[in-house]
């Protein structure tokens, strides 16, 4: 006679384990998503303010290297600075770049942010002298919005009278 042995299990999951797994995941994800959106974001438009900030920082730094004016300015074309009449004078966002006022030799062109950011100032341009202030000797602001921003995702990039570059949260309009 043969003994039996007791059914083996194969180690798997059964399909009531497999589904209850599956419902536990998707509520987790359900509660992670809007925070990972949110972060995510974050980090775009943080990402976005620092392109200014270094092209700021090296015009700045270009300044008092070669003891020189420094210019910041809009540009459409990464060759000539926006003039008055034109539609993005103030709009940061469709591109800018750097130049030496005494030459005209351009340092740095930058293309636009993504269409995803809005970037504006009050001023098409603002330029450095050979100490590191700006010329104009006021405060420049910056305002860089993501469309549908919600809470303190905008930032507000801000160059002193000394030249000096900060960047702050500030909250959606």
């Amino acid at each position: 006679m043969v003994a039996r042995s007791s059914p083996r299990r194969d180690g798997g999951f059964t399909l009531i384990e497999v589904i209850i797994a599956m419902l536990l995941l998707s509520i987790l994800l359900g509660l992670a998503a809007p925070g990972l959106w949110s972060m995510i974001e974050n980090n775009r438009a943080a990402a976005a303010a620092n392109e200014l900030v270094t092209s700021l920082n090296a015009g700045r730094s270009h300044a008092v290297t070669r003891r020189r004016n420094v210019t910041l300015c809009t540009s459409g074309d990464a060759a000539t600075c926006r003039a008055g009449g034109d539609a993005d004078y103030v709009n940061w966002h469709a591109g800018w770049l750097t130049k030496l006022d005494a030459t005209g030799e351009i340092l740095e062109a930058r293309d636009g942010l993504s269409s995803r950011f809005q970037l504006t100032s009050a001023s098409n341009a603002i330029q450095f002298d050979a100490s590191g202030a700006t010329t104009a000797g006021n405060i420049v602001t910056f305002s860089l919005t993501i469309p549908g921003c919600s809470g303190d995702k905008q930032r507000e990039i801000e160059v002193s009278a000394t030249g000096r570059i900060s960047v702050s949260r500030t909250l959606c309009p």
